[in-house]
């Protein structure tokens, strides 16, 4: 991985797209497409432009037609220029890369801001670096984010047994709505009265060529499924140069 170009993929929802940069000026209030907004990224710094970019698309779905009160999406994107992986993320879709271990892969595995962690798979030479945190609720930022809000961050439980059903939500103060099983979403406008926001969080890493494949993926996979399971599966197609039967 790593070269001159200049690629981004994203996940949005169960939606995934990757696109080529082309020219166009920016326009904050538009969709992003085409990879136009990375075109003149020397003209800002990357977290900054990457905030706007979110702030615009989430300021976009309140002119659609359709009810957002309730409705969102995630978002994961990753952008790579040279050998520069920079990885956004809102919510709780996940973003992983496969790597061939070397001599130092520990050494590289916390990134700059100690927040890239990597992790053992069945195959002994082989790690998977987890490029993003999903956004949960009960993460202890998240948590208090939501409570400055006024919000909650409560799960249901069953009247007769007393056991917690599901996962931990957020709620409005004084009404059991909108029960949003995350922290960090697009829409979902009742949820921003809670303290829920489209803010990113970005990771960066330095590709290196022991690096060999990136698995994007919404909550329905990593539900189910481990990170280690989902490169396990991922590994014997890769050999074969197969990505689309391993999807």
């Amino acid at each position: 991985m790593g070269d001159d170009s200049l690629v981004y993929y994203s996940s949005v929802g169960d939606f995934t797209e990757q696109n080529k940069s082309k020219e166009h000026e920016l326009d904050y209030e538009k969709l992003y497409d085409e990879g136009t907004i990375f075109k003149q990224i020397q003209n800002y710094t990357k977290n900054v432009l990457l905030k706007k970019t979110f702030e615009g698309l989430n300021n976009n779905l309140r002119k659609q037609n359709f009810d957002y009160q309730y409705s969102g999406t995630t978002v994961n994107m990753i952008i790579i220029s040279g050998k520069v992986l920079t990885c956004a993320n809102v919510g709780d879709s996940r973003c992983i890369m496969a790597t061939i271990e070397s001599s130092h892969t520990e050494s590289r595995k916390n990134g700059k801001d100690n927040s890239i962690i990597s992790e053992n798979t069945d195959h002994s030479d082989w790690k998977c670096i987890v490029l993003s945190r999903d956004h949960k609720p009960e993460f202890e930022s998240e948590r208090k984010r939501i409570l400055g809000f006024g919000g909650r961050v409560e799960a249901l439980f069953d009247t007769e047994t007393h056991k917690q059903l599901g996962p931990y939500r957020v709620w409005l103060k004084d009404q059991n709505v909108p029960g949003l099983a995350m922290s960090r979403s697009l829409g979902d406008e009742v949820a921003r009265k809670a303290g829920v926001v489209s803010d990113p969080e970005i990771r960066e890493i330095e590709l290196e060529h022991q690096d060999k494949f990136i698995v994007q993926g919404s909550d329905g996979i990593w539900e189910f499924m481990s990170n280690k399971e989902v490169i396990d599966i991922v590994i014997p197609y890769w050999k074969d140069n197969d990505p689309t039967t391993a999807c």
